[in-house]
């Protein structure tokens, strides 16, 4: 559902940095800073759609003030979201202090081989349009196996990752609830849910243990229409707190099939959860090339 999703971890170490993380200012503000045409028209060469964490428009749990909300380009209301929460005296550099008087600043981990063959070049971009609203964000390059290492020891500030839970929303929950340790905006809070509350930490927000209830009501509901109607709650809490940052609504793929290569279906989904090439019957394709 997004092609790249920014996190900030609202369940930091660190009680100061969290309390900035913790304000949705501050994650409204970072998203009203990106200039997502710009990326668009650069990264993704001209494809897409600026897009928060959302389902998208064909899917039953489409909220438009969800997908939409925060993917303005505007400095001027970033800064003044800034300055209502108290970050206002910059030091000599531009940048914003935290809370306690302490420099602000934010490292930013991208895994070399994520998911994302531009990942890098995101993550520079969202540290140029921080800093234009004072906020340093400074791009941390490591390997995807040290990248897994510091989120699963709830070590991170602030990561990039691929937007999943289009269609499959209800399954893969991640950016709508911390639901697994891919739930990056909140790794340790996941290991709670997760756990029955034998390991992570319980969160400290209760717009989050809502949201978890609601999803363990819905996976314990039998009828279907209560189960969607408890899953846009769930949405419509996520839709209330914007808790990671989307970029672009993805455009569509393609491959390139061979002309004696058959029963390839026209469209196929794309998703972890089946995974894909799973859903086209690949066990169906066969191919009249004689070798």
């Amino acid at each position: 559902m997004n092609t790249h999703m920014i996190a900030f971890n609202l369940a930091h170490k660190d009680p100061e940095m969290r309390k900035v993380f913790q304000d949705k200012r501050f994650r409204q503000a970072i998203s009203l800073s990106i200039n997502r045409k710009q990326v668009i028209d650069t990264l993704l060469v001209g494809q897409g759609e600026a897009w928060q964490g959302a389902p998208p428009k064909d899917s039953k749990f489409y909220n438009e003030k969800l997908a939409k909300q925060f993917t303005e380009y505007d400095v001027a209301q970033a800064n003044k979201l800034l300055d209502e929460m108290g970050l206002t005296k910059k030091g000599s550099d531009g940048m914003r202090p935290r809370f306690d008087g302490k420099p602000l600043v934010i490292n930013f981990e991208v895994a070399n081989n994520g998911p994302g063959a531009d990942f890098v070049d995101m993550a520079t971009l969202l540290s140029k349009f921080a800093a234009a609203v004072g906020v340093n964000i400074i791009v941390k390059v490591e390997d995807r196996t040290l990248f897994y290492d510091r989120k699963a020891a709830y070590e991170i500030d602030a990561a990039l990752w691929i937007g999943d839970g289009g269609m499959d929303a209800q399954m893969e929950p991640r950016w709508y609830i911390p639901y697994s340790n891919e739930s990056l905006w909140a790794v340790s809070w996941a290991d709670w849910y997760d756990s029955a509350g034998k390991s992570g930490e319980e969160p400290n927000l209760p717009e989050v243990k809502k949201a978890l209830e609601l999803y363990t009501q819905m996976k314990q509901e039998p009828n279907e229409q209560k189960q969607d109607e408890l899953f846009k709650q769930v949405l419509q809490i996520a839709q209330e707190n914007l808790w990671a940052i989307g970029i672009s609504f993805p455009p569509k793929m393609y491959c390139t099939v061979r002309n004696d290569f058959f029963n390839v279906p026209k469209g196929m989904i794309q998703t972890y959860n089946l995974p894909e090439p799973g859903s086209g019957h690949p066990e169906q394709f066969f191919s009249t090339r004689v070798k």
